[in-house]
């Protein structure tokens, strides 16, 4: 052979082959003869590297081999929650796992998740959409994971529905499902000054064709050509954390719509939901990154949540639906 690196190289993972690992007679009785042959260079170096590449593989593919896996199915997934942490509706889209330690991938709720060892730790998390983005999916801060020792036979399915809670020493900042509302919970939206309409608690106790989320009760917020701007915003205001602080609610709506952040005279748009096309939808919305533009400081600020729409040209009457406004911090 032309180079002694490359003979050296050649003779030495030809060596791990025997007769029982080459399925051709053939190509067995090429290897022996190889070493001696006489060929041209580009031949050579063409063979040679094929050679080298698969004899790699095939000397090789007992250490490549993952252990065959149990799967752990997730047919479905539900939140408890305590009676000062409002409503149970969630919408968790994956769940994030990690097995032994080690992050092995986020899964859709059903989904067969492939566990790689015969004996586990997993470590759940429950996944959502921030901000109602597809292509934003985060570990909520907000839901603790759950912990789950396992073990299975090889190529078992074991089936585990999940039921999340809230995580010990967070704040429910505000909450508010419109079912007290004027009541024991108080008025906890008011009407800005410039709005020259108000909210409306829909009450389906009293009107049984209401398009209420839950419960009986939710808000509307709606305008028209007569009264085409709505500003409404929260009658307090909280400190919140730098950390993380989320907004969660569930809607309907047949235009778009403004969430934003108050805070004395200033003021932060956060999002803008549209049309739901008649479902309602449930949306979690970081607020984190807009807490430190208010002129506040992470220990020292007073914040806010508003609500504004502006009639949309293309509906005669504009609709916004809202229920179980929750704000969440640390």
């Amino acid at each position: 052979m032309k180079s002694p690196f490359l003979k050296y190289l050649f003779l030495q993972k030809t060596s791990c082959y025997q007769y029982k690992d080459i399925k051709s007679k053939s190509f067995y009785v090429f290897l022996k003869k190889a070493h001696s042959l006489p060929i041209s260079t580009s031949i050579y170096y063409t063979i040679l590297f094929v050679l080298v590449g698969l004899i790699f593989t095939q000397c090789n593919k007992s250490k490549l081999q993952a252990p065959a896996p149990f799967y752990l199915n997730i047919p479905s997934v539900s939140i408890y929650t305590l009676s000062n942490q409002g409503t149970s509706n969630h919408k968790i889209t994956e769940i994030w796992v990690y097995e032994n330690g080690q992050y092995k991938g986020a899964y859709p709720i059903g989904r067969n998740i492939p566990i790689t060892s015969t004996s586990a730790k997993l470590k759940l998390f429950a996944g959502i959409k921030k901000d109602g983005l597809s292509a934003v999916r985060i570990i909520y801060p907000f839901y603790a994971p759950i912990e789950i020792d396992t073990s299975a036979s090889v190529n078992e399915i074991i089936y585990r529905p999940l039921s999340f809670q809230y995580k010990a020493g967070i704040q429910f900042k505000w909450l508010e499902d419109f079912e007290n509302f004027g009541g024991i919970s108080g008025i906890t939206i008011v009407k800005g000054t410039a709005s020259d309409t108000n909210l409306v608690v829909l009450d389906k106790s009293n009107n049984p064709s209401a398009d209420v989320f839950e419960g009986n009760k939710c808000m509307l917020i709606a305008v028209d050509n007569n009264k085409p701007y709505a500003y409404l915003q929260s009658a307090n205001t909280y400190t919140l954390s730098y950390d993380a602080t989320y907004l969660e609610l569930n809607y309907k709506c047949n235009q778009t719509f403004e969430i934003g952040l108050f805070s004395g005279i200033l003021t932060k748009s956060v999002i803008n939901l549209i049309s739901t096309s008649g479902k309602w939808n449930k949306i979690y919305i970081d607020l984190t990154p807009y807490l430190a533009l208010l002129g506040g400081t992470p220990t020292n600020n007073s914040i806010g949540l508003y609500f504004k729409v502006y009639k949309a040209n293309d509906v005669s009457k504009g609709e916004i639906l809202i229920d179980n406004i929750k704000l969440i911090s640390y």
